[in-house]
């Protein structure tokens, strides 16, 4: 019997995992054990399909989604997202082009559609940039940057040696 993960911060959880659930299918949408160990638990747990619930928090599940897709151990799960307005999934599908989107009442197909053919290849999501600013240039790269090379710390002016 296949497994599907549901995460969902909405208050009426059985009802969408009530709607998800068909024959030869288990939906488990309780709560995970260590938030903050999202991916390995996931990893751990190995769904069948992942479905994330974006009526409410989208950009949490967007967040998980692009760590499961980044990472070695759980970027084989396909996904599923459910629910959400438009105009707040429009990031998330521009970010996980590989995914599937269904409204509510078309989740249940698209949850055996997903299953009956799962991507092929896990997508790998691109690096993130968080900054701008050169790693040498924040490690005080002064000969590349101008500046004093006295001003650097001591175990980088030993290597630049």
């Amino acid at each position: 019997m296949k497994t599907v993960k549901l995460l969902s911060w909405h208050e009426d959880v059985m009802t969408k995992a009530a709607s998800l659930k068909r024959r030869g299918l288990t939906i488990d949408s309780a709560p995970l054990i260590r938030t903050s160990a999202v991916v390995g638990e996931l990893a751990h747990l190995n769904p069948a399909a992942l479905v994330f619930d974006l009526d409410k928090l989208p950009s949490r599940s967007r967040e998980i989604a692009l760590a499961l897709r980044s990472s070695r151990s759980a970027n084989h799960i396909p996904i599923l997202f459910a629910g959400g307005s438009p105009e707040k999934t429009e990031r998330i599908r521009s970010e996980n082009p590989d995914s599937i989107y269904a409204a509510w009442s078309e989740a249940s197909r698209a949850l055996s559609t997903l299953l009956a053919h799962p991507p092929v290849t896990p997508a790998v999501a691109p690096p993130r940039d968080f900054s701008a600013t050169p790693l040498l240039k924040k490690l005080g790269n002064q000969r590349e940057y101008g500046g004093s090379p006295h001003r650097r710390p001591g175990w980088l002016r030993r290597a630049a040696r």
